[in-house]
């Protein structure tokens, strides 16, 4: 960050070396490159902001962009936070957020649920992939469904 206040070149052990990072008008640091001469490509995109994968905000841009993906595999989750964000390591970001999405499926325990609920005369399925990162499809991780 020092080095892109004091316009200098940035260490080449660093992590955003490659980036060609600057900081804008309002102080945020951004990347630029090539992809500055596409026309069709908004400025966020062309100029994302850089954020450290230990950066606190780095967590909350992740589970939006997940979320907002509707739990989608790894590469469409992290195409959809390129358009604004550029994250160091983010594979390994996103890997963290899938152990997470396993632990959940382990924890909310949908046997017991389906249990209680068939109680009620209500049927409910489950639709936890085996692999977090393949996504929950467009029912949602599950359904209901009144018992006739």
């Amino acid at each position: 960050m020092l080095a892109a206040e004091n316009r200098l070149e940035v260490a080449r052990r660093s992590h955003i070396c490659g980036l060609a990072p600057y900081l804008d008008g309002n102080g945020v640091l951004r990347a630029y490159g090539r992809i500055d001469a596409a026309l069709c490509i908004p400025y966020s995109a062309k100029r994302p902001v850089i954020l450290s994968h230990r950066h606190s905000l780095t967590e909350t841009v992740v589970r939006h962009a997940h979320v907002r993906m509707k739990h989608q595999n790894v590469d469409a989750t992290i195409a959809e936070i390129r358009t604004k964000f550029w994250i160091t390591k983010m594979r390994r970001v996103l890997q963290g957020a899938d152990r997470e999405a396993k632990k959940f499926a382990e924890v909310f325990e949908p046997e017991r649920i389906q249990i209680k609920l068939s109680s009620k005369g209500i049927d409910w399925i489950f639709n936890c992939p085996a692999n977090a990162s393949v996504g929950q499809g467009l029912q949602g991780p599950g359904r209901l469904f009144e018992k006739d």
